[in-house]
């Protein structure tokens, strides 16, 4: 029989906030920029790196610009970058009534600085959080053991005592490697997530 839950892990991306990436290259596109396919795949190798921490922000907008042939002003590159996200509303729910009971909540992310500037400024989720490990941080990603292990030194984790939610499965299945309680998140079967809860004791 699982350990009570105690704590609780929480993805940012398609959990506490939805993106679509394809936004940033439509507005980078509308702004002036002049790529084709290829180009945006060759971008998505640039991403990983700047998400695992090998690019600053002015490497990555530099190099990304030169890349995505945009030829405009950084500022308008950034706020392209930025501005793909939206609340999760049920989820952001879950969060607070967590928060009001007394809930240790933590963040494990595979993230950016640009983005998780952003994400800070918009969304007040945030300051509900005791802590978290961020990938550009680390120096490493999910799946990766590494980045596992760091939140639970760092956080001082009982793995089996906390409940991780991601929307990948590679994740999700270092998690339980790990020996995490887990669940698989989607946006559109929120609601499997609340009978998950209430199926352990806890109630919204």
């Amino acid at each position: 029989m699982p350990a009570p839950v105690r704590s609780f892990v929480f993805d940012l991306g398609n959990v506490l906030v939805t993106f679509d990436s394809s936004r940033f290259y439509d507005r980078l596109r509308e702004a002036g920029a002049q790529f084709d396919a290829a180009a945006e795949t060759g971008h998505s190798a640039l991403c990983h790196s700047y998400e695992s921490g090998e690019l600053d922000d002015g490497g990555f907008v530099s190099v990304s610009m030169r890349q995505l042939h945009f030829h405009g002003d950084p500022e308008i590159f950034r706020a392209c970058w930025r501005d793909i996200f939206e609340l999760n509303s049920p989820m952001e729910s879950v969060l607070q009534n967590l928060h009001r009971r007394g809930f240790p909540l933590f963040v494990l992310s595979n993230t950016n600085n640009l983005h998780l500037a952003y994400l800070r400024e918009r969304f007040p989720f945030f300051t509900r959080f005791t802590g978290g490990v961020y990938s550009h941080l680390a120096g490493t990603m999910k799946p990766d053991e590494l980045i596992f292990r760091d939140l639970i030194s760092q956080c001082g984790l009982a793995p089996e005592e906390s409940l991780y939610i991601d929307d990948r499965a590679e994740n999700i299945a270092t998690g339980r490697r790990l020996g995490f309680q887990t669940h698989c998140y989607h946006p559109t079967s929120h609601s499997l997530f609340e009978e998950l809860l209430q199926s352990t004791g806890i109630e919204l």
